[in-house]
């Protein structure tokens, strides 16, 4: 697993492997940052990674670049993802969107708030 040295005649190196990521615990949550709702299958949905080991809350909202709420609920699920329409239904325009999630585990009292971005991207004129 190195580091191996390499020579040439011209410069001497040396390659070094990068290390192993362990694996995140499986309450660590990771979240998409651009979701592609264009029907092919890839990238459709708003699926985060490890939000049903929460058991408690699972709240999600995503807010507009004006901070209106265009999706919200306190028990989100990747059985039922977001898929970039807004609480009626109609999808929303390609562009950035704000979101803030909040876990809870009552038994636990372990609580974690995330804040960020995501773009959907339809590749169509909205």
């Amino acid at each position: 697993s190195g580091p191996y040295t390499a020579l040439s005649n011209w410069i001497r190196w040396t390659i070094y492997e990068p290390p192993v990521i362990p694996p995140s615990p499986s309450d660590t949550l990771r979240i998409p940052n651009v979701i592609t709702p264009n029907g092919d299958g890839n990238n459709d949905l708003f699926k985060i990674d490890n939000i049903d080991t929460w058991p408690t809350t699972r709240s999600v909202t995503i807010f507009n670049r004006w901070g209106g709420i265009v999706y919200q609920t306190d028990s989100y699920s990747n059985a039922n993802p977001w898929d970039g329409t807004d609480q009626t239904g109609k999808q929303l325009a390609d562009g950035v969107y704000f979101y803030t999630i909040e876990v809870f585990n009552q038994p636990t009292n372990k609580r974690e708030t995330h804040t960020g971005t995501v773009t959907i991207l339809t590749g169509g004129a909205n």
